[in-house]
């Protein structure tokens, strides 16, 4: 195990730029036929009944902002990823304030911890820093009654998450999830769940995230199935 020790140092000011890396990925694929929702197979467990945008419209999105669309308007969709749409840049960057919270004697660069609300950085050294919007306080919205499935082995979003608030019926399979400010604590959450309903999270790959792959937040979330999904753990930014 590396050491990699807790900072408690006082507060001052200094600067430090900061830019995100990228490692390419491929997306895990499922196998079976394809049901009336659009995915392959059908959900178990507590999302078993679930089915997506089956009924509604299939589409097949060639812009980062034809799929903000589809995700989050009213129609039930079956939503077919093609390629990886990257959020990295859309919503440009913020410039903020960021602390070392760890070091390491191993020569490992660890995360920095951006200070926001949650007093994390309380009477630590704070660095000026820059980040992409997109994953920090961006997100694309989910609405209710979509399947959203990837096309192949190298379909999904980049440098952005997804939410899923108070909707239901959604089902989201073979798609990756990856480089959401992967250098910052607070930098990005892959799938955010609160108070949702029937959703099947399947066959997915997700890596290289500011904090954590899928969050449940303060809201109830019932009828919730994840199966077979890969959870990379891997980054530049890690203690160890």
């Amino acid at each position: 195990y590396y050491q990699c020790l807790k900072t408690t140092t006082g507060a001052t000011t200094t600067t430090k730029t900061t830019t995100t890396t990228t490692k390419a990925t491929t997306t895990t694929t499922t196998s079976g036929s394809t049901s009336s929702s659009g995915a392959k197979g059908t959900p178990v467990g507590f999302a078993a009944g679930t089915t997506g945008g089956a009924g509604g419209v299939t589409v097949t999105p060639t812009t980062t902002a034809e799929l903000l669309g589809y995700l989050s308007d009213s129609t039930k969709r079956i939503i077919v990823l093609t390629k990886i749409f990257d959020y990295t840049t859309y919503y440009g960057t913020t410039n903020g304030k960021a602390c070392k919270s760890w070091t390491c004697t191993n020569g490992k660069n660890p995360q920095m911890t951006l200070d926001n609300s949650t007093g994390q950085c309380s009477g630590q050294t704070l660095y000026d820093v820059t980040y992409y919007t997109s994953g920090a306080s961006k997100t694309l919205v989910v609405n209710s009654n979509k399947t959203i499935i990837g096309k192949g082995s190298s379909a999904g979003i980049k440098g952005i998450g997804l939410t899923l608030e108070n909707v239901s019926n959604v089902i989201i399979q073979n798609i990756q999830i990856t480089d959401l400010n992967p250098q910052y604590v607070w930098g990005g959450d892959a799938i955010n769940l609160a108070g949702a309903t029937k959703v099947w999270i399947d066959h997915n790959y997700i890596a290289r995230v500011g904090r954590q792959f899928i969050v449940s937040h303060y809201d109830p979330n019932t009828g919730i199935t994840i199966s077979n999904n890969y959870f990379d753990g891997r980054t530049s930014y890690s203690p160890s």
